[in-house]
């Protein structure tokens, strides 16, 4: 590939697009966290009194389960082929799938299926023509890749060899296609062969 085509892909493809993320919904200071039971306040019709730390907790649970909702509700696109969930897990604690460091898992048909997930800590992102996550919780984080087999019957036999030890990650990676682009038609982001791309 020469250095301009390089030079355009990065340009393009590079840049980390963000899909959905907990980080957005997090109280971060004093100010914030002020505002945030204001607006509670205004938006529920309670008084300051009745917000104790773990009613307010409640009410941003239910606001991050809500626009979580959403996003799945755009991300609600049948594809051909099955996605598979390629992760590998930055603990000590074992993988997705408890073989090891990485894993894999069969998420389905549907692109919404991805943001699935009971996560205490969830980021899902776009970069380099990868759709990726970094899922995290009390044991440790998760990072995965989401690719898309022909398939059920593919993922399935990609998920027993990974799983007997036959193949790894980025053996999968190589048999399988991005679902970048997917994505990329649904939020209007470039993708190759797309208008915008060109």
């Amino acid at each position: 590939m020469a250095t301009t085509s390089i030079n355009n892909w990065n340009k393009i493809y590079g840049i980390k697009r963000t899909i959905w993320n907990t980080d957005s919904f997090y109280v971060q200071n004093e100010e914030t966290q002020n505002q945030y039971k204001l607006d509670i306040m205004e938006a529920y019709d309670v008084e300051e009194e009745e917000l104790t730390k773990d009613r307010l907790a409640e009410y941003w649970y239910d606001d991050v389960e809500y626009n979580l909702d959403c996003e799945r509700a755009n991300l609600n696109k049948r594809i051909d082929g099955c996605i598979i969930a390629l992760g590998y897990r930055s603990s000590h604690y074992g993988s997705i799938c408890g073989n090891g460091r990485e894993g894999t898992k069969i998420v389905g048909y549907n692109v919404a299926k991805i943001l699935q997930t009971s996560a205490d800590d969830a980021d899902f992102w776009a970069e380099n023509y990868n759709i990726e996550s970094r899922l995290s919780d009390h044991d440790g984080s998760w990072y995965v890749t989401y690719r898309v087999c022909k398939s059920m019957e593919e993922a399935e036999r990609l998920q027993e060899l990974a799983y007997l030890g036959k193949i790894d990650n980025a053996t999968i990676m190589e048999r399988t296609k991005s679902l970048y682009p997917y994505i990329a038609e649904i939020y209007g982001w470039p993708y190759r062969g797309s208008k915008k791309a060109a």
